[in-house]
């Protein structure tokens, strides 16, 4: 198995896949939570357990490599310097407190790697650490948190994504998420599995960019939405620094709608096979497209709009004489439904072969009269989080479309 990062394509053959099960972190979510948590509801967690074990079981039995973020994080904590490098950036001033601060890191640090894990991605309340005081502690309560739970971590697509065979860490649009990107960076700086990996833009800006809004088309052009999640800023400058890498040589941005149903590009448009997608007409039909390429000038990027619908810079893009488009099911009411329930964020495991949530039968059934394979598992719980199949992975190596 390849050890480092190699995507090439979104629907060649898919070979190893970041996961993150559902955990501690989901447990921690309430009523009052879910909002600022960006859920839509609390999970049965078991059921999205058992749910998510049906989603790796599936991959594993074609033959794809599954690892769990968890894992990756718990050999990244038994090496000194990545334990605390991250528990620095976990556990700050800002959030326990500037009186608790060096006792709860050198506690931490006495952890053993698995606990620890469980720790950063879960969260700590005040009656789970040790022997704690002082203003923060007092003010909180028993049950304050004192280091915030991840539970977007399951959708592990947005904090991190390879191209070719470089690695970028995404900047999350919202502090709820912001955690993750010290947690990506450690296992991308310290882990293995990443030694050869290339880092093209190592030190991401400001300007929040999110892989649910990244597809890799070849290994030559890259398709990012902008909409509720990614800036056009953070755009241009990812493109800036992966040409200068020699990691793609066109970047199409596209400016779509925002809102929540259609908060990432993958919600209302994911490749199925080489020349045929799901869509959702609604959004899909209002985005307009800019291509970026390589400037003569140091430091610049050239940008063009696009005259034609989004659909047809995707097929010019992809060297097909257009795409055939699978659209969500039903009539408009049923559609939006569909949609809300990820029924367009479909996991391409390999040419005309998808992953999808069992419960967009609408949908399944036109990719499935379309020629498209499809392999169903359950995601009423999983989606509460708004994301489907290709937001709960991340590949590692994926083959060239036309391999």
């Amino acid at each position: 198995m390849t050890a480092f990062p190699a995507v090439q394509s979104e629907t060649g053959h898919l070979r190893s896949v970041i996961v993150c099960a559902p955990g501690p972190a989901q447990a921690r979510l309430t009523p009052s939570t879910c909002d600022a948590m960006l859920f839509d509801d609390v999970m049965w967690l078991e059921q999205a357990q058992t749910d998510h074990r049906r989603f790796t079981t599936l991959l594993e039995a074609e033959g794809i490599e599954v690892i769990d973020l968890r894992d990756l994080l718990i050999d990244v904590l038994a090496i000194a310097p990545a334990r605390k490098a991250l528990v620095a950036a976990r556990v700050t001033a800002d959030t326990v407190g500037i009186g608790l601060c060096d006792d709860l890191r050198a506690w931490c640090d006495d952890l053993g790697p698995a606990r620890l894990a469980d720790l950063l991605m879960g969260g700590l309340t005040v009656d789970e650490a040790p022997d704690v005081s002082g203003l923060t502690a007092q003010v909180l309560g028993p049950e304050g948190l004192l280091v915030a739970p991840l539970p977007n971590l399951m959708f592990p697509r947005d904090s991190s994504l390879c191209v070719n065979g470089g690695v970028i860490r995404g900047t999350m649009r919202y502090a709820a998420r912001g955690g993750e990107t010290a947690i990506l960076k450690a296992i991308h700086d310290h882990h293995p599995r990443f030694r050869e990996a290339a880092h093209p833009w190592p030190v991401p800006g400001l300007a929040p960019l999110e892989g649910g809004d990244v597809m890799v088309l070849s290994r030559s052009t890259l398709l990012i939405g902008m909409g509720e999640r990614t800036a056009p800023q953070a755009v241009g400058q990812m493109a800036r620094a992966l040409f200068d890498a020699g990691q793609v040589q066109r970047v199409i941005a596209c400016t779509m709608p925002k809102g929540r149903a259609s908060m990432h590009l993958d919600t209302v448009f994911t490749l199925c096979d080489r020349d045929r997608a799901t869509a959702y007409p609604e959004v899909a039909e209002a985005i307009t497209c800019h291509s970026i390429r390589p400037a003569s000038a140091p430091g610049a990027i050239d940008v063009t709009a696009e005259t034609t619908p989004f659909l047809n810079v995707v097929a010019e893009a992809l060297g097909q004489p257009g795409l055939r488009v699978i659209a969500t099911g039903g009539d408009r009411y049923l559609r939006a439904r569909e949609q809300w329930d990820d029924g367009n964020n479909v996991l391409a495991i390999g040419p005309g072969k998808v992953l999808a949530y069992d419960r967009n039968t609408r949908t399944n059934t036109l990719l499935r009269k379309a020629g498209i394979e499809v392999i169903t598992f359950p995601g009423g719980e999983l989606g509460r989080g708004r994301g489907g199949p290709r937001c709960l992975s991340c590949p590692l190596v994926r083959d060239a479309a036309g391999d």
